[in-house]
């Protein structure tokens, strides 16, 4: 196959995944993201470059968001909320920051493939992308894709989508969200 070609077959496949997420559940991350004093995401490997550029757009947006793991994060709070991205749902390090959290009675939104997870059973709301994981390969739509980038471009896209949704509820607009982008590069 020709890469144009195969570029048609990645985006038939997200086009499909999308079908298979619950509506209503962006909705309820919205007015977590909406409600929350600070905004804390977490995810490892792919899913955890996501769930960066994710962080980064929700600061744009103007949130007291934080990446877990910098030197700068701070502690999460009560009525803070963490946005986990996994797509096992079992992975260490974003299960001990979800632990964590619910310790401190902080709500917890997990984005993962498997509802059936560890993170599913710790999060108050869970965002199912029923793609490929390292637990489970078998997914709801074929890919010819490796490993977990079926997932992985489908929670771009639709962490993506979110920020739209969030930039016309605040009435914000790419502009003003541009004067908080670093110039520092």
């Amino acid at each position: 196959m020709k890469v144009k070609e195969l570029m048609e077959k990645i985006t038939s496949e997200i086009r499909k995944m999308s079908t298979l997420i619950e509506e209503t559940k962006a909705e309820s991350l919205s007015s977590y993201i909406l409600s929350s004093p600070t905004i804390f995401v977490t995810g490892m490997g792919r899913s955890g470059f996501v769930a960066r550029a994710f962080a980064m757009r929700l600061m744009h947006l103007g949130f007291n968001t934080h990446f877990v793991g910098e030197v700068t994060t701070p502690k999460i709070k009560a009525k803070d909320l963490l946005i986990a991205c996994s797509s096992s749902g079992e992975t260490a390090n974003v299960l001990e920051a979800a632990r964590k959290s619910k310790k401190v009675s902080a709500s917890i939104c997990s984005i993962t493939s498997r509802k059936d997870s560890s993170l599913s059973k710790l999060s108050d709301l869970t965002i199912i992308i029923p793609g490929p994981s390292k637990i489970n390969w078998k997914a709801k739509v074929k890919t010819i894709q490796p490993l977990g980038s079926l997932f992985e471009q489908t929670l771009l896209i639709y962490l993506d989508s979110i920020i739209i949704s969030l930039m016309k509820k605040k009435k914000s607009s790419a502009a003003e969200m541009l004067k908080r982008h670093t110039n520092l590069e």
